[in-house]
């Protein structure tokens, strides 16, 4: 599933997967990891046409647990190419992360007011997350780090509960993945704050559309600790734009 989502850089905080795998009664065995990973490539076109999708451009809104709601714009490159702009009340937010330096720039009517380097953490966070794919792709090949534990429901519709290893190294514990296109429906991690409180963060994805094959979640909403934090939805998609490298560079004032 192509994953176009990501947590925001404003603190308001992507998708894509085919049904050769029957959903489980509770007196038949699960499916392996193996068996859901075929599963999953089948559903986007195989794994050279996932690959194939090498730029994503995508507008939407982001609404937080206020209800303030923010237009933003996405850009995406392979391999890990990333512009977001965000339209804020009094100006914008635009972070960039170019495959190795991510950088965060504030604007207020127009005017820079700040432009800062993202730290090691933030841009290790931010690499990960300029990537095109979801966690099931990148789990791809490596079903010893996957146990498939229980099927149940997610929003009322049939998905198999997926534990991933610590050795995976990837900042999320659980997956799941719905029958219906068999791509990822939902993802939980532990995250903390920048005040550094811990919580449960969940993500469910909805509302999916194939983009050239490929599954999208065009909805993602997010949860801490049971509550609504913020949701993203996608409302224009374009995908395999030219997009020059020179889009991701460090912005200048």
């Amino acid at each position: 599933m192509l994953y176009p989502f990501r947590q925001l850089p404003i603190n308001l905080c992507g998708l894509l997967f085919l049904a050769s795998v029957q959903s489980a009664s509770a007196e038949d065995v699960l499916p392996s990891p193996m068996d859901l990973q075929r599963a999953y490539l089948e559903a986007n076109g195989g794994l050279a046409n996932m690959q194939a999708l090498s730029s994503l451009i995508l507008d939407g809104v982001m609404t937080n647990a206020e209800g303030e709601a923010y237009e933003f714009k996405l850009y995406k490159k392979r391999p890990d190419l990333m512009r977001m702009q965000i339209d804020l009340p009094q100006g914008s937010q635009l972070t960039v992360f170019d495959g190795r330096r991510g950088f965060e720039l504030l604007s207020r009517r127009g005017e820079a007011t700040r432009l800062v380097e993202l730290d090691v953490d933030a841009s290790e966070k931010a690499k990960f997350e300029a990537g095109m794919d979801g966690i099931f792709y990148h789990l791809r090949g490596r079903s010893e780090w996957l146990e498939v534990v229980s099927e149940v429901e997610i929003e009322g519709k049939p998905a198999f509960e997926i534990v991933i290893s610590e050795a995976a190294d990837l900042p999320y514990e659980r997956l799941w993945i719905g029958t219906e296109h068999f791509q990822e429906v939902k993802l939980r991690r532990k995250a903390s704050s920048e005040a550094g409180r811990e919580y449960l963060e969940e993500i469910y994805f909805s509302d999916f559309e194939q983009i050239r094959g490929v599954w999208l979640a065009k909805t993602a909403r997010f949860e801490r600790d049971g509550n609504f934090f913020q949701s993203v939805c996608i409302n224009k998609v374009r995908a395999n734009v030219g997009l020059f490298d020179s889009l991701f560079e460090k912005p200048k004032i």
